[in-house]
């Protein structure tokens, strides 16, 4: 891994260690300034089964008791009472770790001059923080930079006393850590993993078969003498490459609960103004429907308003023109009769009978706007029928009918009219009229049945069964 710390190495010959942390420190270097980074740093070695702080503020004694391995929901396995140093630079975390490998303890064997009697682990604990949409987030993830002793065989060290207990110490650490992973690197993983059969298993279970990724590097020898070794650990490699984790991110949990109802509020709040908006939305478009429809809904109401005016002038104006036309042959009627007994008795004045037709005629409605009609009809018919001095009988004598002065001379030629004896003692000959030298008949005076036949001709034909 690299015990060689000092600045004076060459880059080429820097281990694992040193290269992890100076990345580590470049890419925070490279984040974004809202992000914040907390970096710590501590080193143990398992000498004998017993943890070791190689970074200690302590006396060792003191701190040898204090040890112990644990496990915390949130941080995974921790080692309680271990020294945690933070660093803000590769350099200051490269000047702990020298410290601690001065304190490591190491000897001599037939087979190394400066053999590692112990398992060491450098971890860098990194906490990170970051405010992101009004949310405080921190994470917790952590590097086991571990240096595995070397497997140890009796014969060929010839160690003895402390020397062997060590040996024997880091053997059974190896094999427990073997056993770990031929289960971890079964498929159905049914098979109990003993993460407590050494604390070296136990500190690295939540790297191994946690919430972690592992990389593992085996260290062999080409020399033939060592081609046990080398087999050995090339299968132990091996098994290593079987085990499958599934990595998510380590947040604190105390602090997303703590933030909870503050998020489920701010959620609850965006997801109130969403819904408002969207209302507000629709009643703006509701109201603007509303105002059409009730426009269209007037327009409407008007053309019907319309449709039923005309309906009800079209009963009206039907019923006027068959009172009109009841009241025409009303007063014709009477007329005709009147002039019949005029003709017949010249002292006729009035009956009962006539008197009634009289005032249905005068009762009528219409009875003005008939009269004129018949008034305007006579007159155009005729105005040179009669010259009697009001001596006329006839209805239908202009002269009388309009109130005007007679001439002297009768040009009459109704039957009914007195003075046509007159004429007629003038001969049969008709009246001529001279005007410039042209001469013309005068028009013959018409009856009061031609006037009825005038009017009812001149008059529209009223279709009394027509709407």
């Amino acid at each position: 891994m690299g015990n060689d710390f000092g600045s004076s190495a060459a880059l080429s010959n820097r281990g694992v260690i040193p290269r992890v942390i100076e990345t580590v420190f470049k890419r925070i270097n490279a984040s974004r300034s809202s992000q914040r980074f907390v970096i710590k740093l501590s080193y143990l070695e398992i000498l004998n089964e017993e943890i070791r702080d190689l970074l200690p503020k302590i006396s060792s004694d003191k701190l040898r008791q204090m040890l112990s391995v644990r496990g915390d929901g949130d941080r995974g396995i921790i080692v309680h009472g271990l020294q945690e140093h933070t660093v803000k630079s590769a350099d200051e975390a490269l000047k702990l770790l020298r410290s601690g490998a001065v304190s490591r303890a190491t000897a001599a064997t037939s087979m190394n001059g400066k053999s590692s009697r112990s398992h060491a682990i450098c971890t860098i604990s990194m906490e990170y923080r970051e405010a992101a949409d009004g949310v405080k987030e921190t994470r917790f993830s952590k590097f086991h930079l571990v240096d595995l002793a070397g497997s140890e065989r009796v014969r060929r060290t010839n160690i003895q006393g402390a020397r062997f207990k060590e040996g024997v110490s880091i053997n059974r650490g190896l094999l427990a850590l073997g056993n770990v992973i031929n289960a971890l690197s079964e498929r159905n993983r049914t098979a109990h993993v003993p993460y407590r059969d050494s604390k070296l298993t136990r500190l690295l279970q939540d790297s191994l078969g946690g919430n972690g990724k592992t990389l593992m590097i085996a260290c062999i020898s080409p020399a033939d003498v060592n081609q046990e070794e080398t087999t050995n650990s090339l299968r132990y490699a091996a098994r290593s490459r079987k085990i499958e984790n599934q990595a998510v991110i380590n947040t604190d949990r105390n602090e997303v609960e703590l933030q909870r109802p503050d998020i489920s509020r701010s959620s609850a709040v965006s997801s109130l103004e969403e819904a408002n908006r969207r209302l507000t939305e629709e009643l703006r478009l509701a109201n603007a429907a509303k105002y059409k429809w009730k426009r269209i809904a007037e327009e409407l109401s008007k053309e019907l308003q319309v449709l039923k005016d005309q309906a009800s002038k079209k009963p009206a104006k039907k019923r006027k023109k068959r009172e009109s036309y009841e009241t025409m042959e009303t007063f014709f009627s009477s007329s005709d009769e009147e002039e019949d007994n005029i003709e017949n008795d010249p002292d006729y004045v009035n009956d009962e009978h006539r008197s009634s037709k009289r005032s249905k005629v005068n009762n009528s409605s219409v009875t003005d706007d008939v009269m004129d009609e018949i008034d305007e009809m006579l007159e155009t018919s005729a105005a040179s029928c009669c010259a009697c001095q009001g001596k006329c009988a006839t209805k239908a004598c202009a002269c009388k009918s309009q109130s005007r002065v007679c001439s002297t001379e009768c040009s009459c030629h109704s039957e009914k009219c007195r003075n046509r004896q007159h004429e007629d003692t003038q001969g049969d000959t008709p009246r001529v009229d001279h005007h410039e030298g042209a001469e013309f008949a005068a028009p013959s005076t018409p009856t009061r049945q031609d006037a009825l036949q005038t009017v009812v001709t001149t008059t529209p034909v009223i279709d009394l069964m027509s709407p």
